[in-house]
């Protein structure tokens, strides 16, 4: 019998419920129930250069396309839900740092580690990335072979299964010379989100989210 594939549209919203695991990461980390850890993904500069500039345009141009990546999570008072908010997308719309003058590994390695814990993160504003040049010279708006780029992602926007998409989608937009209009038409978080919900809200016993529940209190029964 041939494996049946998740089907999931465009919705075209912009604002809707958290998700399961959005709030699940919001209440942990609001609660300091336990200590949340960036996602870290370092890229080294193997041949050729980049400017600093068009490296900045690159990562624009990935915001655009995913817009996981400018989502600001936070909490309506006013209707009791956790919220999620596709942001328009700026140059503001992640954090950024530059560090010249690195002299060994040792220094790349401890800034890289920093990133780890940098608490950089305003989810109410959508900041969920924050990207930090790491120069072994001081070329100002040129990266050499050797120099680094330490993207740090907030969980609540990015897991492990997002670095190799989020590898390809940086590499792609590099390789552009021009920027790419975004089609409108591919699904987002946003849309699985909706799609979640609907499954919860399903009452018909026979649904997979009851089947799931039943299976689950069996299991966890007594």
């Amino acid at each position: 019998m041939p494996e049946t594939t998740l089907s999931i549209l465009s919705s075209g919203l912009t604002r809707t419920i958290g998700s399961t695991g959005q709030q699940r990461i919001w209440f942990s980390q609001h609660e300091k129930l336990d200590s949340l850890r960036n996602i870290v993904v370092p890229l080294t500069i193997q041949h050729d250069c980049l400017s600093i500039g068009h490296m900045r345009r690159v990562l624009h141009a990935v915001l655009e396309r995913h817009t996981i990546l400018r989502t600001a999570v936070y909490y309506n008072e006013k209707i009791g839900q956790l919220e999620q908010e596709i942001m328009p997308n700026s140059d503001d719309r992640y954090s950024f740092t530059v560090t010249q003058n690195i002299q060994s590994m040792e220094q790349i390695e401890a800034l890289i580690t920093f990133e780890d814990t940098n608490n950089f993160a305003e989810l109410r504003h959508g900041v969920v990335v924050h990207c930090h040049i790491i120069q072994m010279g001081n070329d100002n708006d040129d990266l050499r072979v050797g120099d680094v780029i330490v993207f740090a992602f907030h969980q609540i926007a990015f897991d492990f299964n997002s670095v190799e998409p989020f590898i390809d989608a940086f590499n792609q937009e590099c390789k552009s010379p021009v920027y790419r209009r975004v089609q409108r038409n591919i699904p987002q978080y946003i849309d699985y989100s909706m799609h979640e919900q609907n499954l919860m809200a399903d009452r018909c016993l026979d649904s997979k989210i009851n089947l799931a529940r039943k299976f689950w209190s069996k299991i966890m029964s007594d």
